[in-house]
């Protein structure tokens, strides 16, 4: 695969956002609930704020893996959690399977309001691909 700019410094950041507050985003009630309150302006500042500190982190994760030559994940959460490291992985799993509820809710709600669809449908229909693309993977 050919190391561009894209997949060095974009794509990371990327899949960090969406990994971690994917459901929030999805739903829109992320925005909703910390930034548009503020009004415009100070919205604008919020996602600008947040932006800013989710780089510093990643980037501090980052260093932290290079500096101790941690190139696995499993490697990188002992190293970093130390003994706490298995309940980090079956906390974030818990995270992980809400985030996909979130996901699920926020389409099936969007699909009863766009389509007049019951909620269950869409609902059931992302969690079916979700389900495809675990199972089958994709090409990338």
């Amino acid at each position: 695969m050919k190391n561009n700019w894209f997949q060095r410094y974009l794509l990371p950041g990327l899949i960090f956002q969406s990994a971690i507050i994917a459901g929030a985003y999805g739903s829109g009630q992320e925005l909703a609930q910390f930034f548009l309150g503020h009004g415009p302006l100070g919205g604008l500042l919020g996602m600008l704020v947040t932006m800013i500190v989710f780089s510093v982190v990643l980037m501090a994760a980052y260093e932290f893996a290079r500096r101790f030559q941690l190139f696995d994940y499993r490697s990188f959460c002992k190293k970093l959690l130390g003994p706490f490291w298995p309940l980090y992985e079956i906390l974030f799993i818990l995270i992980m399977i809400l985030v996909i509820s979130i996901i699920g809710a926020a389409a099936g709600d969007i699909l009863r309001d766009t389509f007049a669809l019951p909620t269950i449908v869409g609902t059931a229909s992302v969690m079916f691909l979700i389900a495809l693309l675990v199972f089958f993977g994709t090409p990338a």
